[in-house]
């Protein structure tokens, strides 16, 4: 069964185009999605049988979040990916377990003049870190990371 996410179809296939390979060998398929103000901001909630992915389009710009199955899709509030909802940007994440910035002024600066495309440079990311990010909030993973992780994004600065 396909789901249909109306005025987010074409957020869909953009997000789809770079994550499909994560898609597919992790096995998410589409569970939710909603869509206001005429397809501008987007949610798209995927799921595996070990946790959930959700992609978000808002003002323009795009990100992916990780969470644990039972994340719920945060339809009509405003969302946070710190942890504080059960959903966790991936790069803050990333930046967090290897010790390392990844997202750069120079990468911001990047994406702003549209020599990258932020989409295709977190999809790579993410490849290299899928492993990691879903033994995280796997089932029956403790999560004793959580509590230095929001320490750690109260106090990130980005670019």
């Amino acid at each position: 069964m396909s789901l249909d996410c109306g005025s987010c179809n074409t957020f869909r296939e953009y997000t789809e185009r770079y994550y499909q390979p994560i898609l597919n060998h992790f096995g998410f398929a589409l569970t939710r999605c909603s869509s206001d103000y005429d397809g501008r901001e987007c949610l798209l909630m995927y799921q595996s049988t070990q946790c959930r992915l959700l992609f978000i389009l808002s003002d323009g710009a795009e990100g992916c979040a990780i969470g644990s199955l039972e994340a719920l899709f945060p339809e009509g509030v405003s969302l946070r990916t710190n942890g504080e909802m059960g959903w966790y940007h991936i790069v803050p994440l990333i930046e967090f377990k290897s010790g390392q910035k990844v997202f750069t002024a120079r990468l911001l600066n990047e994406f702003r003049d549209g020599e990258r495309i932020y989409f295709e440079w977190e999809s790579q990311l993410m490849a290299k870190w899928i492993d990691v990010l879903i033994g995280m909030v796997a089932p029956n993973k403790q999560q004793d990371w959580h509590d230095a992780f929001v320490r750690y994004a109260q106090t990130r600065q980005y670019a």
